[in-house]
């Protein structure tokens, strides 16, 4: 599973997408330093999810990522 996609924005949907072992997407994580709604520049972690599995499916013709969220409370 890829955890916190957008943590630092060191993971691009391209990326992620070409990784076809990969089974799992954190499309929510509850901490607030994990960037979950992006930025002006960044894709929010579901528009990730989207891209990786339109490239997925469309031009890799590959399996999709399936979605998980975590409150990640820490306590």
């Amino acid at each position: 599973m890829e955890p916190h996609p957008n943590f630092g924005w060191g993971v691009t949907p391209e990326d992620l997408a070409s990784v076809v072992e990969e089974r799992y997407f954190e499309v929510y994580n509850g901490h607030p330093a994990v960037n979950t709604r992006g930025d002006a520049t960044h894709p929010s972690t579901d528009k990730i999810w989207d891209i990786c599995n339109t490239i997925r499916l469309a031009q890799m013709h590959a399996e999709p990522l399936f979605g998980l969220g975590s409150d990640d409370a820490h306590s």
